[in-house]
């Protein structure tokens, strides 16, 4: 809490709807109530991790997917209204939940 133990960070990027379909994963519906679908090119190999940041920059909820197939749904229910960005494989996606 002490700015003088901030450290500055670089963003690898955040991916607008068009970029999308273009970087291997995509999130829909967005914006979003209970649950998240998210759309992966391929299916992974190994287990897949995915984090969810608020705009504060705080990790708030993991999710690890085990089995998970080309597609799968994350369930946001319990997250009051914002805004959120999705992280997986150094790769963001910013989703509004209502």
């Amino acid at each position: 809490h002490f700015a003088s133990s901030w450290m500055l960070d670089e963003l690898d990027e955040v991916l607008t709807l068009e970029d999308q379909a273009q970087n291997g994963w995509s999130v829909y519906p967005n914006p979003a109530k209970n649950t998240v679908r998210v759309s992966l090119e391929e299916k992974p190999v190994a287990p897949v991790q995915l984090q969810c940041f608020n705009l504060t920059g705080q990790c708030i909820n993991e999710w690890t997917v085990l089995e998970a197939g080309v597609e799968f749904t994350l369930d946001v229910s319990a997250f009051p209204a914002g805004v959120y960005m999705l992280r997986f494989k150094g790769r963001s996606r910013l989703i509004q939940i209502l």
